[in-house]
């Protein structure tokens, strides 16, 4: 005969199950989506890349940013969370459609006094791609991540590998060319030494994202981004969450090496969809929680 405690257990053992049922269905049915998506940019005769001219016009070149970021929110004696932040994206052309590209990041937060290095990329993106006739213009890009900061070692992070479709509309069917609009698709695994990190938390095993950007320019020199992120997560014990953010930033042009930007972002870096009931949507434009603004430079070399 069943125990009280093994009563209890096996409808908490049944809900878990159902559980990961679930996400493995949504991660399912957007890999399939991803998968079906590029064979049809490779294969399909709607679908074509514009190769007649393989010499880049500028092999190498580098783009460097620093920046000050403060949090909305203030602590009780008055101090606000904080930091520097600087990055730097070295590109290599290897064709005029083929490109590799990198991205490290490292802020000092001043309220801890502390500094650390933020995401280490490895890209390879292949554009040029044609769909639905010129209406879209698509990219397909491949990622590898680098633990490269505290956090990373500290859940035994060995490395990440990402795949993802970048789509951009051709503004010319626009009632303006002003208006830009792009939409992303990616997926990533990450590769941990251990299931659980340095606190026994559970490390995050699949992200899968989606993202849209929409941009007006207002002339060659001056131009408003705005950009929501969606993130699917399945950690190492099957656990499902999913998780929002948005960006919006003024971008000013002073030339084509140096750029100023202005912007808010909403997420730090991401929020739950849900609120803590489980049940409420939650999204905000703006609060002092989750929000940030930040004032940024960039140089191009």
């Amino acid at each position: 005969m069943l125990g009280e405690a093994d009563g209890k257990l096996i409808p908490a053992t049944f809900e878990r199950c159902r559980e990961i049922l679930r996400a493995c269905i949504r991660l399912k049915r957007l890999f399939l989506f991803l998968m079906i998506l590029a064979a049809a940019l490779v294969s399909s005769s709607v679908f074509a890349a514009d190769n007649s001219a393989q010499i880049p016009t500028n092999v190498f070149s580098i783009a460097a940013t620093a920046g000050r970021s403060l949090s909305l929110y203030n602590y009780q004696d008055g101090t606000e969370k904080g930091s520097w932040d600087y990055s730097a994206n070295p590109s290599y052309e290897l064709s005029k459609t083929l490109s590799l590209s990198g991205l490290f990041e490292y802020s000092y937060d001043t309220v801890a006094e502390t500094g650390d290095y933020g995401r280490g990329l490895i890209s390879l993106t292949q554009s040029g791609y044609q769909l639905f006739g010129d209406h879209l213009n698509v990219s397909l890009i491949g990622t590898v991540g680098l633990p490269i900061s505290k956090s990373t070692y500290e859940s035994s992070l060995q490395a990440s590998t990402s795949a993802g479709i970048k789509a951009s509309v051709n503004n010319s069917y626009f009632v303006t060319k002003k208006l830009d609009m792009s939409f992303a698709v990616k997926g990533t695994k990450n590769f941990h030494a251990y299931e659980t990190n340095s606190v026994g938390q559970v490390n995050t095993s699949l992200i899968f994202t989606e993202s849209s950007s929409l941009s007006w320019s207002f002339n060659d020199r001056l131009q408003v981004i705005i950009e929501v992120y969606h993130f699917n997560t399945v950690s190492y014990f099957g656990t499902y969450r999913d998780f929002l953010s948005h960006n919006e930033e003024l971008d000013i042009k002073f030339s084509p090496q140096i750029t100023f930007a202005l912007g808010h972002s909403w997420g730090l870096p991401y929020v739950s969809t849900l609120k803590a009931n489980g049940q409420d949507f939650n999204f905000n434009l703006a609060d002092a929680q989750n929000s940030i603004v930040y004032a940024q430079i960039g140089v191009t070399y």
